[in-house]
């Protein structure tokens, strides 16, 4: 039934249009996706093998990520921070919506989510949101000696959790 169909009534707010996703609506509300503006290699289902397995010697971490996913856009912040100090290891991203093959590869089920490899096999994977320096305890023993943060410490404990 039609608003104008019911006298008298009014509803409290504006009727939403029921042909807008929650993706969209997400996208209208939020600031502009940080992934689009400044950027990390885009892994694909199609150049994964070449710019991941095949990168011997190379430390490569990305992340797992879609457009409606606010937890994503952190890590991502997180991700171009240790870039842009880690000149060693090279970093990516891969759209869960775009890419299935390695989704199913990985078993994703829930991002953010990110991975580090290094000559072809997984070294770790994190669920969730991870601060900086968790990060770099983590990466930094693996990125060629460079642990980029300027203390010197560079030390892992090899559990994952930063502590």
């Amino acid at each position: 039934m039609q608003q104008e169909d019911r006298p008298g009534f009014e509803l409290p707010h504006p009727v939403v249009e029921p042909h807008r996703t929650e993706s969209q609506r997400l996208r209208s509300i939020l600031p502009a996706d940080p992934v689009k503006t400044v950027g990390l290699l885009e892994f694909t289902d199609r150049n994964f093998v070449a710019e991941v397995l095949d990168a011997k010697g190379q430390l490569v971490v990305f992340d797992f990520w879609c457009e409606s996913c606010v937890p994503c856009r952190f890590l991502h912040a997180v991700t171009l921070r240790l870039r842009d100090e880690l000149k060693t290891v090279k970093f990516g991203r891969v759209d869960v919506d775009t890419n299935p093959g390695i989704v199913k590869a990985f078993g994703i089920r829930a991002v953010p989510h990110l991975a580090a490899v290094l000559n072809g096999e997984v070294l770790f994977e994190f669920v969730g949101g991870r601060t900086y320096e968790e990060l770099m305890e983590r990466i930094a023993p693996f990125a060629g000696g460079h642990n980029g943060n300027g203390n010197g410490n560079g030390h892992h404990n090899g559990n994952g959790n930063g502590h």
